[in-house]
């Protein structure tokens, strides 16, 4: 019974995969430090709109004081 299921999802999954498209989505989720040294290029990804750009702010924050 598990099995059968399980196939069905393995199934299911590869045929989404398959109407998917191509390029996707691609996320981009920059450290604090790409943040500092590297925010030129970060500023050019965003302006390129083709990446998904993630900054977790917790995590950002919580990252400056060993960076600065």
């Amino acid at each position: 019974m598990c099995e059968l299921y399980l196939q069905s999802e393995v199934a299911e999954l590869e045929s989404t995969l398959k109407t998917a498209p191509s390029g996707g989505t691609a996320y981009l989720v920059p450290d604090a430090l790409a943040l500092c040294s590297q925010l030129h290029l970060v500023r050019r990804l965003i302006a390129s709109e083709k990446f998904v750009i993630v900054i977790p702010i917790q995590g950002a924050i919580s990252s400056l004081p060993f960076i600065l």
